[in-house]
């Protein structure tokens, strides 16, 4: 029997992750990512847009791996 691997990934987690650790923010206790990349995007949409293309990149290769793997996955 084959084991399925399956798991959801937040997109904006994943950016709100991949901001925090390049430009060493911190999310405030409490507000949730979409919150956070609201007011990101706000104050700084050309980095933000950066943000979000690294994330997409980066759940594209983790899709890749799973795939690789002979757990199929697909990008929702």
């Amino acid at each position: 029997m084959a084991k399925v691997l399956e798991a959801a990934i937040d997109s904006a987690e994943l950016t709100l992750r991949i901001a925090e650790a390049c430009i060493a923010i911190k999310r405030p206790p409490g507000k949730s990512a979409k919150d956070c990349l609201a007011q990101l995007h706000a104050a700084q949409p050309d980095i933000m847009a950066g943000f979000n293309r690294a994330a997409l990149r980066a759940a594209e290769y983790f899709v890749e791996c799973i795939n690789k793997s002979g757990n199929y996955a697909e990008m929702n």
